[in-house]
């Protein structure tokens, strides 16, 4: 009987916990699936870095300058092997072609 209650006060001591936690709420959704990384355009560039060690530059995209930066100062310590001689990049518009805007906190790329 001991155990019963035991195991009664511990069920109800859960319950308990969780009825006062309550239920999380999901984070909400951000474009590129960044957190908020700007406040301003100035906060923002046009970039085409896509990895230290990238054989081909990427398509144009809209970065934070901060996140740019210490995604290529990481590159200091990357040892990176030769990209193979045959390797045929896809072409992509020129960065020139797009501006960097901050919207709702997030930076992203938009056709001049």
């Amino acid at each position: 009987m001991n155990a019963i209650v035991r195991g009664l006060g511990m069920l109800l001591g859960a319950l308990a916990l969780v009825a006062a936690c309550g239920k999380s709420e999901p984070a909400p959704a951000v474009a590129n699936a960044q957190r908020t990384t700007c406040s301003s355009d100035g906060d923002c560039v046009i970039t085409t870095f896509s990895g230290c060690c990238a054989a081909c530059m990427g398509a144009p995209k809209a970065m934070a300058k901060d996140i740019l930066a210490q995604q290529q100062n990481r590159c200091t310590v990357v040892d990176c092997k030769p990209a193979p001689e045959n390797v045929e990049c896809v072409p992509h518009d020129a960065p020139e072609s797009f501006v960097a805007r901050c919207r709702e906190g997030t930076c992203v790329s938009a056709k001049r």
